[in-house]
């Protein structure tokens, strides 16, 4: 696996994204991009750097005597590895039991009930919103449209509907952003919980098959 595929790889499983890692170097997210592309590479001081967020050697990274299957061996033990991670962990991974396999399987499925739970949030306030966008963008028409029909009726009539229309107007743009807010909090969560699902699994199949 070249360097370019191990950094997109790892930064997946820790469950980044390209503008976290861009948000950490102060660059752009196309160069987080160039180097996961192999356009280009980082140099030896953000790989150092690299190395620290992921939580990996960087001469793991850099060696280039692991094959695919070794390298992502390391990856994982490197997750429950960390100064971070209690000693349970990592006995957990070299001696699981059955109840290990229980509570890990459990932890699995309350994950997958989060991740439910968080997608028929995060479609019904898009559908709220996107409802309450129509009709606020309808409640603007409809007052700017009475505005000039019932011009004759005086200058007061004319700006109370000028008012409200260019009320709803403005909430209509300001949910406009908010269902766009919504929808990039949505989708970031959703790959958060994901990226952790992965790990999850992982886990579970090689606690399954440390017990064999």
């Amino acid at each position: 696996m070249e360097l370019s595929k191990r950094l997109q790889y790892i930064r997946k499983i820790r469950g980044f994204t390209q503008q976290d890692i861009a948000d950490r170097f102060y660059i752009s997210r196309q160069a987080i991009q160039k180097w996961e592309s192999g356009e280009t590479a980082p140099d030896i001081s953000k790989l150092h750097e690299l190395s620290i967020i992921y939580n990996i050697s960087i001469d793991v990274l850099l060696d280039i005597t692991l094959n695919d299957k070794q390298f992502k061996n390391e990856v994982i033990y490197s997750k429950f590895n960390s100064e971070h991670t209690t000693n349970n962990i990592v006995n957990l991974i070299k001696s699981p039991n059955e109840i290990d396999i229980v509570i890990t399987g459990t932890v699995i499925f309350s994950t997958v009930i989060v991740l439910f739970i968080v997608h028929l949030i995060g479609v019904i306030l898009v559908i709220l919103s996107f409802l309450f966008n129509i009709f606020t963008i309808i409640s603007a028409a409809y007052f700017f449209i009475n505005a000039i029909i019932n011009l004759n009726a005086g200058i007061s009539t004319f700006l109370v509907n000028l008012g409200f229309s260019i009320l709803s107007a403005g909430m209509f743009l300001l949910l406009y952003n908010y269902i766009f807010l919504v929808i990039n909090k949505y989708i970031f969560y959703v790959k958060k919980i994901t990226n952790r699902l992965r790990i999850y699994k992982i886990l579970l199949k090689r606690i399954h098959n440390e017990n064999k």
